[in-house]
């Protein structure tokens, strides 16, 4: 009887202690950095009984449910997952920390309050009493005087009063429940007999990311761009990351993947429903015939060679490979606005370089100096884009006014005004450039106001913005000059402003 009573107690305490979780840390091994998050993955094996054992995972970042998925050995059977926190007794500096925060906030609810009843008190005495009849106007006074200074003093301590309250709430409520909450995660399995199951478990976290920081460096020839990119990275996620495999994601995750459906925009004289949507800022252009061979895809993720180690909540830059596009020098002049010539480079393969999708500044460098920041924004890119390398002293413009007609022209009387304008160019360099020229003529927004271009001078002229536009190849110290005409024509009774500077000295070449 009594070795039955024994064994019954082994039986049941062998219950028990099975019942009791295992808790293990399992080192964290790799880091997938994206622009707004990061999924980090830890890896390690534990010893385990037969039957059903729930396990916990200490030491892991405070993280996304949804995200978490575990994988185990063929030797477990994996039964369920779920994230759970850690409740520790607080310590007695965060017990203090917690009265002495308290007592502030009821320090400045008080205050609050003070103001509060001044406030009152001014206001419910903007009457003059009875009997004060005599010198009225100068109590009037002093009291305007006293409301118009006083009031906005009491609003502006009680905002300020206010901010302080909510600060001091925000860290009470964080020394309350956060001190002494840990996450974990709890891992369900089940075992046909004992045995050391390894583990793996990945998740995400929001409080880690990078940010693209890139240099633009083109030589003295301008026909290569070499672009380095440093990736500044912050480790948000409370653990530190030891000698953990490193790789950075130049794409934000968006958790949200359910599709837009498109809805009818009915329209009527009283309201619209749909709207007009969303409008982008640029339009995407591209040649209309593809390429017999299948595009090249960037890969959307760097692999850092060695591993990294970032301590918690600090930030580590690492340089990313440097990427080499052909390009092709290009000068740009607009006399109309300035008397300087730029220099750019016509970059092609855009679609090859490994960029955020974000607008960024990039830093420019030309012949290893530096000339300035340009904004870039990868969704724009087009068939190529321009980079501008600062201005170039050794090509020279000018822009001169050689016909101002007014007159009046047919039976009808019509006002006319004809415009010559004449651009020259020179190239003081010892190799020939290739100089893009900018000028326009007005684009009428009246139906009885008529403006025609007479002469182009070998320009090309867009129609929807005026805009003329003179692809000029210079030899070594060559010039030249372009010259265009418009008039415009509008009723006897209307006047047009041309908006004329006063005149200014500008040598021409010939």
């Amino acid at each position: 009887m009594k070795s039955l009573l024994l064994l019954l107690c082994l039986i049941g305490t062998g219950s028990v202690q099975a019942q009791q979780p295992t808790k293990i840390r399992l080192p964290l091994r790799s880091v997938t950095l994206a622009l707004n998050q990061a999924e980090l993955q830890h890896q390690g094996t534990v010893a385990l009984p037969a039957g059903r054992t729930v396990v916990v995972v200490e030491d892991v970042a405070d993280m996304s449910t949804e995200s978490i998925q575990v994988e185990a050995s063929d030797n477990a059977e994996l039964i369920a997952v779920e994230r759970s926190y850690e409740r520790t007794a607080q310590s007695t500096v965060v017990r203090d920390s917690v009265t002495l925060l308290a007592t502030r906030v009821r320090r400045l609810e008080a205050e609050l309050k003070g103001l509060e009843e001044e406030k009152a008190f001014l206001l419910a005495n903007r009457t003059l009493p009875a009997g004060m009849q005599t010198g009225w106007s100068a109590e009037i006074q002093r009291g305007a005087t006293l409301l118009r200074t006083r009031l906005p003093d009491i609003q502006t301590q009680t905002e300020t009063l206010t901010a302080q309250r909510e600060q001091l709430s925000r860290q009470q409520e964080r020394l309350r429940t956060g001190a002494g909450a840990r996450p974990q995660v709890r891992v369900t399995l089940s075992l046909a007999r004992p045995a050391t199951v390894q583990l793996t478990l990945r998740y995400t976290e929001s409080r880690s990311n990078w940010e693209a920081m890139p240099e633009i460096r083109v030589p003295e020839s301008g026909r290569e761009l070499r672009l380095r990119t440093r990736a500044e990275v912050y480790n948000g996620s409370g653990l530190p990351w030891t000698n953990v495999q490193l790789a950075i994601k130049n794409e934000e995750v968006e958790n949200d993947v359910t599709r837009p459906e498109l809805t009818t925009w009915s329209m009527n004289f009283k309201r619209s429903l749909g709207g007009e949507g969303r409008v982008d800022k640029f339009v995407v252009k591209g040649k209309a015939t593809g390429s017999a061979a299948a595009p090249v895809e960037p890969s959307s993720a760097y692999v850092v060679p060695q591993p990294v180690s970032i301590a918690a909540r600090e930030t580590y830059q690492i340089q990313l490979p440097e990427q080499v596009l052909p390009a092709r020098p290009e000068y740009l002049a607009i006399p109309k606005l300035s008397d300087k010539v730029y220099l750019q480079a016509k970059v092609t393969g855009w679609d090859k370089v490994n960029l955020p999708t974000q607008e960024m500044l990039a830093s420019v460098f030309y012949r290893g100096s530096y000339v300035g920041t340009t904004e870039i924004d990868p969704r724009a890119f087009n068939d190529s884009l321009e980079i501008s390398l600062g201005h170039d002293d050794q090509i020279l413009v000018s822009r001169t006014k050689t016909l101002d007609f007014n007159g009046k022209a047919g039976l009808g009387g019509q006002q006319i005004s004809r415009v010559t304008y004449e651009i020259n160019l020179r190239n003081r360099h010892a190799q020939p450039v290739r100089v893009r020229v900018l000028d326009q003529i007005p684009v009428s927004q009246e139906g009885d106001l008529r403006v025609k271009l007479d002469e182009a001078g070998g320009a090309q002229l867009d129609e929807t913005n005026g805009r003329l536009t003179w692809l000029v190849s210079l030899a070594p110290g060559a010039s030249q000059r372009l010259r265009f005409t418009f008039t415009v024509e509008y009723p006897k009774d209307k006047t047009v402003d041309f908006q004329r500077p006063r005149r200014v000295a500008n040598p021409k070449f010939r």
